[in-house]
């Protein structure tokens, strides 16, 4: 590791403004998990920069020639053996949640507030995203009759929220089985009160209902939904739920008049990630339908694109 001295470190007034709040609204759960964490980095020099950059352009190549969303075809495939794997190492692991951390946090260069960093910690994204997580379930999840997480992979959400919220019946909905069979078999560790469900966001199920005073969690799920969101976001607003939460990419806050965000834009577009949905959530505020309550650009992600940005809205 190179000399603690030429890395900086994100503290609790970094993550304060990159939500959009003060100091004072800052959970203490949240202060703590920062304390916890290693969050030193130190930005690249010219050459790292270059590679960052290089090896993204390389990614173009080999996604120029997509043509479904990762929610079809072999992306389907792929979530299908990731989340089988999950559950089975989950199993033999003696059921320990920590385990269902999603694979695709892995150590690698992140995007940190309009330029690439590369963190001193390997645990640095998924702690990052743990206080993100913290975050919101303080701030949007307490006061909630129930918890519905649509698109929820590994469940380590929905064994988070559980912890955090006792007495709140917590659900978790994935088009995978293994993501049900997953939750199921934590939920003793809960008092029984998560409970996992098999739900297609592209083919939405209206017999399935919310409960009263609900509150809906996507992270990275309506990321691989790409133009087709329609159905699933109709759904939500006949549903009427207390509050909806986005943690995902949202391509149109980006500036893609710099070369660092027009890489995230353009690698999205490759990718035939989320597009188009931001606008649409404006265009039914206009109308009365929704009232959109926040959207926050939290400057954070992957090597890639910035992946946790937040939008939350309700229906009317």
């Amino acid at each position: 590791m190179a000399e603690r001295k030429k890395y900086e470190v994100l503290g609790v007034s970094d993550f304060a403004r990159r939500w959009g709040i003060s100091l004072k609204e800052m959970p203490k759960g949240c202060v703590a998990l920062i304390a916890r964490g290693d969050f030193h980095y130190r930005r690249l020099d010219k050459n790292e920069r270059d590679a960052a950059i290089l090896k993204i352009l390389k990614q173009f190549d080999t996604y120029d020639n997509v043509k479904k969303s990762i929610a079809d075809g072999d992306g389907k495939k792929r979530w299908m053996r990731e989340w089988k794997s999950v559950f089975e190492a989950f199993v033999a692991g003696g059921y320990d949640t920590e385990r269902l951390v999603p694979p695709y946090f892995r150590p690698q260069i992140v995007r940190l507030d309009g330029d690439f960093a590369m963190p001193a910690s390997p645990h640095f994204s998924i702690d990052a995203y743990t206080v993100l997580r913290r975050w919101i379930i303080e701030t949007y999840f307490k006061k909630a009759h129930a918890i519905y997480e649509f698109g929820c992979g590994t469940g380590f959400n929905v064994a988070e929220i559980a912890k955090l919220c006792p007495g709140v019946e917590v659900h978790g909905l994935d088009w995978t089985p293994y993501s049900a069979r997953i939750i199921q078999s934590f939920s003793p560790q809960f008092g029984n009160r998560a409970h996992g469900h098999v739900f297609n966001m592209l083919n939405t199920d209206p017999k399935f209902c919310l409960s009263s005073g609900a509150v809906v969690l996507t992270v990275g799920a309506m990321e691989q939904l790409n133009t087709r969101f329609e159905p699933f976001l109709l759904y939500l607003i006949r549903q009427k739920p207390a509050l909806v939460v986005h943690i995902e990419p949202i391509v149109e806050i980006a500036d893609t008049n710099t070369l660092f965000d027009f890489l995230a834009v353009s690698f999205g577009a490759r990718r035939r990630y989320l597009t188009g949905f931001l606008p649409r959530l404006r265009a039914l505020e206009k109308n009365g339908k929704i009232r959109i309550v926040k959207i926050q650009n939290t400057r954070i992600g992957s090597l890639y694109h910035d992946s946790y940005s937040l939008i939350a809205w309700k229906p009317l």
